[in-house]
């Protein structure tokens, strides 16, 4: 057995589907080209968290789907935001030491078991495996989990103070079917009336996939109707955080940006450039956002941690030193840069 470059070609080689998600920032498809070229080195990877790529790939038999496999595997990144080469390599030179070692054994390959004590496996978080569950099941052209009729006649009842026996795999089932039109109806109908714990639970999981436009209206709506609540502001964000309406999305952190009583909130400060970053390209609306997290109320370090995450992002660290270069920045965002400057010197 050669070594292969890439994990991805070792895999195609064993007559295997794959599919590769996200698990860092959102529980989303990536592109298996775009992966191949993130793991060649060519590409730096587009949903960088805590500078690493955490990544689950689901993998099946070309012919038999329900022999499928899934790894989550983290991944290092270098400063530029790519994949450390050596990490790659050593992750790929474990996987096939403990492969042959099972031939030698005379077992056959258990691509499971062949990940045992590997250093770069990590387990989801209970949310993050009930999300990836719904999708691998709709994936894989599943039906949904046992909870999933639960979860539906919950948004139909109308009696939304009953929800103690809602599972989370039901709630993750109904969110990724949530362009489904059917299940959008009962989205429109329930999020605007849900209490705070649901309501905080769907968004959670709504943030995984491409919020419809009339959602992402009800949810802005939901958010202007308590606008002091930060944690109406952070669950509204995370939920219309992946919408295609960019403009619906705008206004709301803007909104939120705006409103001094939330805006320094650690927790809407995270959701934002966690969940929401993509909105920070937008020059006035990450210089409104720096302003406000140089003054949150976590102090220093934490302004500190999300400017680190951020330059991960591809093309964020440009804008973003732009910004802190800029003559007209504020008092409390000069203060806030030269402390950053002097912790990473």
């Amino acid at each position: 057995m050669s070594e292969q470059t890439l994990l991805t070609q070792f895999l195609s080689n064993a007559e295997t589907q794959i599919r590769v998600f996200d698990m860092g920032r959102r529980v989303t498809k990536i592109p298996l080209s775009e992966f191949q070229q993130f793991e060649n080195g060519e590409l730096p990877y587009y949903y960088p968290f805590q500078q690493t790529a955490w990544v689950a790939l689901l993998f099946w038999h070309k012919k038999d789907k329900t022999q499928h496999n899934i790894w989550f595997l983290r991944m290092p990144l270098d400063e530029t935001g790519c994949i450390q080469l050596s990490a790659r390599d050593e992750f790929l030179h474990l996987l096939m030491s403990r492969l042959k070692e099972q031939m030698e054994h005379g077992a056959s390959e258990n691509l499971t078991h062949a990940l045992k004590d590997n250093p770069y496996v990590f387990k989801p978080t209970q949310e993050k495996m009930a999300i990836f569950h719904a999708k691998a099941l709709k994936t894989l052209q599943q039906e949904p989990s046992q909870f999933f009729q639960g979860a539906v006649d919950y948004l139909k009842s109308g009696n939304y103070e009953s929800w103690d026996t809602l599972g989370i795999q039901g709630i993750a089932d109904a969110c990724v079917r949530s362009e489904e039109k059917e299940i959008e109806e009962l989205f429109l109908k329930a999020l605007p009336k849900l209490p705070e714990q649901p309501f905080a639970a769907f968004c959670q999981y709504l943030e995984n996939e491409t919020c419809p436009t009339r959602l992402a209206e009800a949810l802005l709506k939901r958010y202007q109707a308590t606008p002091d609540s930060p944690a109406t502001a952070l669950n509204c964000i995370r939920a219309i955080a992946n919408t295609k309406a960019t403009g619906i999305l705008q206004q709301l952190i803007i909104e939120v940006l705006k409103n001094a009583n939330i805006s320094t909130d650690p927790q809407v400060i995270i959701a934002i450039s966690a969940k929401a970053w993509q909105c920070l390209e937008d020059e006035k609306l990450r210089r409104l956002f720096l302003d406000n997290l140089s003054n949150n109320q976590a102090g220093q370090d934490y302004f500190n941690a999300v400017i680190i995450d951020l330059m991960f992002i591809p093309g964020m660290r440009v804008r973003i030193l732009g910004d802190f270069r800029n003559p007209e920045r504020s008092e409390s965002l000069s203060n806030a840069v030269g402390q950053f400057f002097q912790s990473v010197s």
